[in-house]
């Protein structure tokens, strides 16, 4: 077998994104690889080490917003995908408007949320410091967007989009970027 590697994954903290990703490098595990997650949301901290990654908790984002977090009676987190599903239920996502409406709500709650955006200036700065301190051969980022601390690290990543690859896929002739994603998550709550 060749060199081991160390792998720095990096993904939006939504159970999707975690689950594709978890599936993607357990084999990358299996092969004796070193994986190490960064936590930035207190509910998932945790999560991964149960299923023998390493986790990265990170310093200015992991519970930035601590009142979402719900523990259970040893203190641990539960249902890390709720919070989203209040975000979208709050936003008016769901309801009788037309899909692309809602689309544009459930882009509305990140392009225009001055939270969400000082968030990604702190997880930026969190990154970073990831980098400097694990050291890794290569990062693995599932998300929308690319983090100036990943671009301008000088490391080789690979970024996937779990959520849907129509996001990155600019055609008429498809559906746009995360009109499944409302689907999935409307049918989810059901």
């Amino acid at each position: 077998m060749g060199r081991k590697l160390t792998i720095l994954v990096n993904c939006y903290s939504t159970v999707g994104p975690i689950t594709a990703l978890s599936g993607v490098t357990r084999a990358l595990l299996a092969r004796g690889h070193r994986v190490i997650f960064l936590i930035d949301n207190f509910n998932l901290c945790g999560k991964l080490a149960e299923q023998g990654f390493e986790e990265y908790i990170c310093q200015n984002t992991c519970g930035y917003k601590k009142e979402w977090q719900e523990v259970d009676g040893n203190g641990k987190a539960k249902n890390p995908g709720e919070e989203t599903a209040r975000q979208l239920i709050a936003a008016g996502v769901f309801g009788a408007e037309p899909p692309l409406k809602k689309l544009q709500k459930t882009l509305n709650l990140f392009v225009e949320n001055k939270d969400f955006n000082e968030y990604v200036r702190k997880l930026d700065i969190d990154v970073k410091k990831a980098i400097e301190t694990i050291k890794p051969d290569v990062l693995l980022v599932d998300n929308l967007l690319l983090l100036p601390s990943i671009y301008y690290s000088g490391l080789p990543w690979i970024q996937q989009v779990s959520s849907n690859p129509c996001c990155r896929l600019f055609d008429s002739t498809l559906p746009p970027g995360g009109s499944g994603t409302i689907f999935y998550i409307k049918i989810q709550l059901l």
